[in-house]
């Protein structure tokens, strides 16, 4: 999750529904980066070079960035002697994919490989994960937007343990709200969009 609000509401809707339970959320984001470059996979310094706009991003690996992430969290469960599952993955990304023709193209494929990896390196073969989708429109692709929306939908369809969170495509963004800039959602698209990504995820961990 990037936004606070999104992931404070995600929390509260999964520690509602499952007060019993606790829950550790590992959030890890940076900003105007995309799964062709900072975070696939299959990491290069020519792709990232490709897809990212500032020199510090392109040194970027945030894949293995967030897996070292969490299992330096999952480490210290364990020191502590807690029990814990790995329940989910939640990822809200893809606009700046869309924004470049390249990486738009690949999206399907790269999310399907991101997807695998996480289950590989995380030993969680079936681990759900909850997409939400992109309906930004900026870049120099105009057909990027729609391209990374479907790719998404098939990337979904094909997996019965991957949830796709759909969005509007255009103004007025009545689903979930945002900003004047038309870009970032608000307090409330925040609010309703972890509120949506929890519960999918609620259903995918509890057919």
């Amino acid at each position: 999750f990037a936004a606070e609000e999104l992931l404070g509401e995600a929390g509260v809707t999964l520690a509602e529904a499952q007060p019993e339970q606790e829950y550790l959320f590992i959030k890890f984001a940076q900003g105007g980066t995309s799964l062709y470059g900072a975070w696939n996979p299959e990491w290069t310094a020519e792709k990232a070079a490709a897809a990212e706009n500032q020199d510090f991003k392109k040194k970027l690996q945030l894949y293995k960035m967030h897996l070292a992430a969490i299992r330096n969290a999952l480490d210290r469960l364990r020191r502590e002697g807690r029990e814990f599952q790995i329940i989910g993955l939640c990822w809200m990304q893809g606009e700046n994919d869309a924004a470049q023709e390249i990486a738009a193209r690949s999206y399907e494929d790269n999310l399907k490989k991101l997807i695998a990896g996480y289950r590989r390196e995380l030993n969680v073969p079936d681990l759900p994960v909850v997409i939400g989708q992109i309906n930004s429109h900026y870049g120099n692709f105009p057909e990027g937007p729609e391209m990374v929306r479907q790719a998404m939908v098939k990337v979904a369809d094909s997996d019965p343990k991957v949830a796709l969170v759909k969005t509007t495509a255009a103004v007025p963004w009545t689903d979930f709200p945002k900003h004047d800039d038309q870009v970032h959602y608000n307090h409330e698209g925040q609010k309703r969009l972890g509120i949506a990504m929890a519960e999918a995820l609620m259903k995918l961990s509890n057919p």
